[in-house]
């Protein structure tokens, strides 16, 4: 090989070195930069705890390379979702709505200038359309009247053997007028375990525990390790129960889905959140499908007619500890103490309907 030769070859790999540089270059200015927009999103509201787990899901994002693992997984899930939500809320983008994207850009189809409701639906498998078909779909500001809830009880308390248990992981989690989380128990999730609690005492004889301790006094991280320990001394203390509910509160961009109108009064809708494996999946599905069921026939549209999957870590959402557990998300963000409260007694009335059946 002669000199030339040598040279050219020299020359090659070094060119391919720059390129190789220039990339690498581009990377991590492209995910700083993603970083340092994104730091926008992150307001004063949200405590140093939670802040940390935003920058972990930016750093795993922008910088794979660099892939953070230090929290817990079920913490990462929760916060991936609200990380997304406050993406599409600073850049004015309903995901619910697709006319909002168009908007954007279309100055004609800009939706703060029109009135337009986009409902999501569940995914169908196809089927061929007729009249016995359509469904006549329930505007959100429409009425629904729907049965009493009053009731005599049908059983006598027995405070020594508690049937339900009601508790929060997130317990900051709180409703309009307060921003996202409040310590203020009568503004956050210990409001609707109260009206619960109170709605099977009172009106169906259901002796109920609500603890309200603060899980996520300090953030989200560790909440549900916390939480964990608070469900397994109550089950050292009665051995078990029928139902255990990990009351929360949603996040949303859209009221339109998050609210029912029930006998003129404007209601908060649910959902349940279960894990997708662990050791009693199954049993704990097949109780959420019979609960939703029972809603469904008593108060159509209380609940959202969709699941939200999870597998997390070793945690579970603390549902590998009882083959009677399930998460209950009341309303969203942008709901109303008033509307998630008004939830309570419909709840609890589904919830005595499953339990007469036990």
């Amino acid at each position: 090989m002669g000199d030339e030769d040598l040279k050219k070859k020299l020359s090659q790999v070094e060119i391919k070195k720059v390129i190789l540089i220039v990339f690498m270059a581009i990377f991590v200015i492209l995910g700083a930069t993603k970083a340092v927009s994104a730091f926008s999103l992150i307001n004063d509201n949200d405590n140093s705890n939670d802040k940390s787990l935003y920058f972990v899901q930016l750093i795993n994002y922008s910088l794979p390379i660099a892939k953070i693992t230090s929290f817990n997984s079920e913490d990462l899930a929760e916060q991936n979702k609200s990380l997304q939500e406050k993406f599409w809320s600073f850049i004015d983008v309903d995901i619910n709505n697709p006319v909002t994207f168009l908007g954007r850009e279309i100055a004609l189809l800009d939706t703060k200038e029109l009135d337009v409701n986009v409902e999501v639906k569940d995914k169908l498998p196809p089927f061929k359309l007729n009249e016995a078909n359509v469904i006549s779909e329930t505007a959100a500001d429409s009425n629904t009247k729907v049965g009493d809830t009053t009731t005599t009880p049908s059983a006598i308390l027995d405070a020594n053997k508690p049937v339900v248990l009601l508790y929060h992981s997130h317990t900051t989690e709180s409703y309009l007028p307060t921003k996202n989380n409040s310590k203020d128990q009568t503004m956050n999730v210990c409001a609707v375990g109260d009206e619960i609690e109170v709605e099977l005492e009172k009106k169906y004889g259901i002796s109920t525990i609500h603890d309200k301790t603060f899980h996520d006094a300090s953030g989200d991280i560790g909440a549900y390790s916390k939480s964990r320990d608070t469900v397994n001394k109550y089950l050292k203390q009665y051995g078990s129960f029928k139902l255990i509910i990990d009351i929360h509160r949603d996040s949303s961009s859209n009221k339109n889905n998050d609210i029912v109108v029930y006998n003129k009064e404007s209601v908060a809708k649910c959902m349940f959140v279960m894990c997708q494996e662990g050791p009693y999946t199954v049993k704990n599905m097949v109780l959420a499908n019979k609960l939703m069921s029972i809603s469904n026939s008593l108060y159509p549209k209380l609940f959202k007619n969709v699941y939200t999957y999870y597998h997390r870590g070793t945690l579970y959402f603390n549902q590998d500890l009882s083959s009677n557990s399930v998460l209950l998300e009341v309303g969203t963000n942008l709901n109303s103490i008033a509307e998630a409260k008004a939830s309570s007694k419909y709840i609890a009335k589904v919830i005595s309907e499953y339990l007469k059946g036990k």
